[in-house]
């Protein structure tokens, strides 16, 4: 294979994968293969969720889980995003799938479940978080496993700190060596879903970055290049909600009102496939969905359905692949301003001497609010941490 012979692969002591590449799609290749040998059955479990195909091994324990995919539509979405995408990214998602394809071509002898080979599409389905545990506004979306068995949802649940991840920029007149420092505090499993990978990435035609991607994704999603440096932390942006919709219409049993009109539901049925005693099983499943989001629960004519900021339109794998790829300030603000990474505020600071801290955006911006320190700037005291709101500091 072409790409095979394009790109090296050299480990440091640490076993951290040093990645260079003629083009940026050699280096995707060379990431997808590095993953995999270094924990490939973690890939595959992450796919088998993203994709809504845990039941066909794991069986009905995890039906609820890939009704829930099903019910967002990821794969159909997963799809048309790949569809989207301009030619010269297209080969960088295609070569990552092509170094899932090649390892497992050479490695005759790995454990492979219920994923025989990986096309380009399939992760854009890992950046969309829909997940049966998630809970929004106190609704379980695994409700969805017997959407007519739960009672009433409770109200809209606070919003807790969060205590997983920090960052903090220094502007260059804080600093001993009177440049601008980034210090970024992540909080993410060793192994297991969430897992973070940390890479070294080197293209002749300009992506360099090290950093750290989830697991199975070709990206960093925090990292730094020979200019700048960038980090995320959770935003604290009401991106998911519940909505309670009542089907009263006195004709139509999927008309319900929406303002001073009336929306019709829409309904279909998917097929999932599931493991049993038996065999593995197709099950037909029925779907409906308001223009809000996916029926999760209902009580008689009062449905619950959630919307989930971002989740159709997707982005975040271009986004962050843009901003890897920035060389300065002015670059990475327009990278940040398609607002695909909508879940996460933002601390970046580069060789320049500027800092900046862009809020979560709130659904429907492109960007949240941000404050920038340039390095000609003499306020003393710009440096924030990360994890507290704007209105907090």
């Amino acid at each position: 294979m072409r790409l095979a012979h394009d790109v090296t692969i050299s480990r440091d002591e640490w076993g951290v994968p040093h990645i260079h590449g003629r083009s940026d799609a050699s280096v995707a290749f060379g990431v997808a293969y590095a993953m995999a040998e270094d924990n490939y059955w973690q890939i595959e479990e992450d796919f088998l969720e993203d994709l809504g195909r845990s039941a066909q091994w794991y069986g009905e324990s995890r039906l609820a889980a890939d009704l829930v995919r099903a019910a967002f539509r990821v794969e159909s979405l997963a799809r048309e995003e790949y569809a989207r995408e301009p030619p010269e990214r297209r080969r960088v998602w295609d070569a990552f799938a092509l170094g899932l394809n090649h390892y497992l071509a050479t490695h005759p002898g790995t454990l492979r479940r219920i994923i025989g080979r990986y096309d380009p599409w399939m992760v854009f389905a890992r950046y969309r978080d829909a997940h049966a545990g998630d809970v929004i506004d106190g609704l379980r979306l695994d409700m969805i496993a017997s959407p007519d068995g739960h009672p009433e949802p409770p109200g809209p649940a606070a919003v807790a700190p969060d205590t997983g991840s920090a960052a903090w920029a220094v502007a260059p007149a804080r600093t001993a060596a009177g440049r601008a420092l980034l210090i970024a505090s992540r909080t993410a499993p060793f192994f297991g879903r969430g897992q973070l990978y940390e890479v070294h990435l080197h293209s002749d035609e300009g992506w360099h970055v090290s950093g750290v991607a989830r697991l199975g994704t070709p990206v960093p999603s925090a990292g730094h290049n020979e200019q700048l440096a960038w980090t995320h932390t959770r935003g604290l942006t009401d991106r998911a909600d519940v909505f309670r919709v009542v089907f009263d219409h006195p004709e139509d049993s999927l008309a319900y009102r929406h303002g001073d009109e009336w929306r019709r539901a829409i309904t279909w049925t998917d097929t999932l496939l599931v493991n049993t005693p038996a065999g593995v099983q197709a099950q037909e499943h029925g779907f409906l969905r308001t223009h809000h989001g996916p029926l999760i629960t209902r009580r008689g004519d009062t449905a619950y359905v959630a919307a989930i900021a971002g989740l159709e339109e997707g982005g975040a794998l271009a986004q962050w692949y843009a901003l890897g790829r920035a060389t300065s300030i002015d670059a990475f603000r327009n990278a940040l301003a398609s607002g695909a990474a909508s879940a996460v505020a933002t601390m970046y600071a580069d060789v320049a001497g500027n800092i900046m801290y862009v809020e979560a955006a709130a659904p429907g911006r492109a960007e949240g609010p941000s404050r920038t320190r340039p390095v000609s700037g003499n306020d003393p005291a710009f440096e924030w941490q990360a994890a507290a709101p704007l209105d907090q500091r």
